[in-house]
């Protein structure tokens, strides 16, 4: 208030000079019915000392012209003479008085002029009656339309008295010059963009590009450091700001009109805002209008933003701002190579992202070959989620399943805002069906507003083929019984649904795989007329081995047994018998006949020999005797 009092008593010092006391005016016979008012409007970074007017152009008056300044004018004749004629003391006292009555209170009623906007030197000239009501007119100047930059406590209404004359010659003035102040400040619009990943680490993500609307709707432009651009599509690039490296975003120095400043994110290189494709590491936001700068009258701000959850924080100094990863999705399961008929369980896990409030569909849709069957029902799998290692409840969830997949919603995504960061798991359970050797595949899809996650899972099952065969001739045989023992030493049974078999020719294909210690209780193996037989189904879990129980009619049991490693299927392991050696029928002649039969052959061909040999020694006898 006092600096208000001063300084309508600085301007209105020079209005005085000639006037009567009683405010009555003076009988002006001819001349001017107006006076040109000059406003010279100056801009500092700091005011100034207090300089008072003369009414006189003050050239060496310190001070930059302001542009753009305009102002409304009251008639306060009326109520600044009765102000006036109320105060004591003389007519310095008085008119102090008055003028602090006037500026008490802000303007009221309808102006009865308005100056046009100060030039480019801060110059604006206005012509005003000298006399209102048959007095010596008075008038309150407000300041109305105010540049950029502008702190509005530092502004204040001045009052004015006319005529104003010349101090030396009493002569009315042709231009009464008054040079108020305004001060200017600069601001700096500026914060920090951060990308998250998925365990929630922040790092300053550059590239992040945005534009800037000031309050009157235009864009600033980087090129001229003003607001000068209207909306297009594509923007021009002169409109773009982008993060550096150091995730900052920013302004130079500028004066700036009061109210708001909106940064909106663009789609980059680096961040989207839409759909993205499946899996892309990109990250992703929601609201484009990123952070908000309120400009005051006084030129200070503050900034509205999202902080690292997705709350909205008002009114404070500085600023940061945020964009996402979607987390993976990941699936694990408690055993990897499987019999046929085993059940598995799955275990489907994902972090809850930091700006969950910002999803509106979180579901995980699963999918499965069909050598998979779903086990578990909607119950158990609702019943096993946890949310950081603890169960919840109060979290809306729907269930849907359709031959080969089922699908898990979380109904309404912001539940989840207290569990944010933490991870989010389920188990599922599965028996393996069909007769596929080799992988079988599940893949668990996390659907989102924003990208796409999907992670599979392979589990195997095994098998092996066998080939009996003659050792010598590589002949097929049929008919060969075996076991199958497994690492842990159990034997194999194989599962026609409920019943047990005792024993299949050839593969063993389409039987769901138990183990029993009890040898007794084994399925059978047994060779077909190829000589071919084996076991689909294994789990393939270290080294099997495979007993001969019974042989081929006419061969040797195989002794021992066979180590087996369990695999595609593709490959036939061969596995050989001997044959057994000729033997005699038990109960004949024996070889005790066969030995006299031989003895009586020997007997003979002596008895033979000896009595041709007896004849030649008879004959020779005779000869030498004669």
């Amino acid at each position: 208030m006092k600096k208000a009092k001063i300084k309508g008593l600085l301007l209105l010092l020079p209005v005085l000079i000639g006037l009567l006391v009683t405010g009555v005016s003076q009988a002006w016979a001819t001349g001017p019915t107006k006076q040109t008012i000059r406003i010279h409007k100056m801009q500092y970074t700091t005011l100034p000392e207090k300089i008072p007017n003369t009414g006189g152009e003050m050239t060496d008056f310190p001070g930059t012209g302001l542009a753009g300044v305009g102002f409304s004018v009251y008639d306060v004749t009326s109520a600044y003479w009765t102000a006036y004629a109320a105060a004591s003391g003389d007519n310095e006292a008085k008119t102090a008085t008055a003028t602090a009555s006037l500026l008490a209170t802000p303007a009221s009623g309808t102006p009865v002029a308005t100056t046009p906007l100060t030039d480019g030197d801060g110059v604006a000239d206005l012509a005003l009656p000298l006399t209102s009501s048959g007095k010596n007119a008075v008038y309150r100047f407000v300041e109305t339309i105010r540049p950029a930059g502008v702190v509005g406590s530092q502004t204040e209404d001045f009052i004015l008295g006319l005529p104003v004359h010349e101090e030396a010659t009493q002569q009315l003035r042709n231009l009464v010059h008054v040079y108020p102040k305004n001060v200017i400040k600069e601001l700096t619009l500026a914060f920090t963009k951060y990308g998250v990943n998925p365990t929630g680490a922040t790092t300053p993500l550059a590239g992040a590009t945005f534009y800037l609307t000031g309050p009157t709707g235009k864009l600033y432009n980087t090129e001229t450091a003003a607001f000068d651009l209207t909306f297009s599509d594509p923007l021009p690039a002169e409109a773009i700001l982008t993060a550096n490296a150091a995730g900052l975003v920013s302004l130079p120095a500028l004066p700036l009109l009061p109210g708001d400043y909106t940064f909106t994110e663009m789609d980059s290189s680096v961040a989207k805002a839409g759909l993205q494709a499946n899996d892309s590491l990109l990250f992703h936001y929601k609201t484009p209008a990123a952070v908000v700068a309120h400009v005051t009258s006084e030129m200070t701000v503050t900034y509205s933003y999202y902080d690292l959850q997705g709350n909205l924080l008002k009114d404070r100094p500085s600023a940061v701002a945020y964009n996402y990863q979607v987390p993976p999705v990941e699936k694990t399961v408690d055993d990897d190579g499987v019999d046929r008929g085993q059940v598995v369980t799955y275990t489907i896990s994902s972090v809850i992202p930091q700006d969950i409030r910002h999803y509106s569909l979180y579901q995980f849709v699963d999918s499965y070959s069909d050598t998979l069957a779903l086990v578990a029902d909607e119950t158990a799998i609702k019943d096993s989620l946890r949310y950081g290692g603890v169960s919840a409840s109060g979290i809306s969830t729907s269930f849907a399943a359709t031959a080969g997949s089922f699908s898990l919603t979380f109904s309404e995504p912001e539940q989840l805002v207290p569990y944010a960061g933490k991870t989010l798991t389920f188990d599922v359970k599965m028996q393996v069906l069909g007769d596929t050797l080799g992988e079988i595949e599940n893949q668990v899809t996390f659907k989102n507003d924003f990208t796409h996650r999907t992670a599979r899972k392979t589990i195997k099952t095994y098998g092996k083929i066998f080939r009996k065969k003659d050792a010598y001739t590589q002949e097929a045989l049929a008919g060969a019984k075996f076991v199958l023992k497994n690492a842990e030493g159990q034997y194999l049974q194989l599962f026609n649904g409920p019943d047990k078999l005792a024993e299949v020719t050839g593969l063993a294909k389409g039987y769901d795989v138990k183990w029993t210690i009890n040898k007794g209780e084994a399925s059978l193996l047994l060779s077909d007329a190829a000589g071919d037989f084996g076991v689909y189904g294994l789990s393939g879990a270290g080294t099997y081995q495979l007993e001969e129980i019974a042989a081929p009619g006419g061969y040797v049991l195989s002794q021992g047994t066979v180590p087996v490693t369990a695999d595609s299927g593709k490959t036939r392991q061969t596995i050989f018998n001997k044959p057994k050696g000729t033997l005699p029928a038990t109960g004949g002649v024996g070889m005790l006949g066969f030995g006299l039969l031989g003895l009586m052959m020997i007997s003979g061909t002596l008895w033979y020999f000896r009595k041709e040999g007896s004849k030649v020694t008879v004959k020779e006898t005779r000869k030498r005797r004669k």
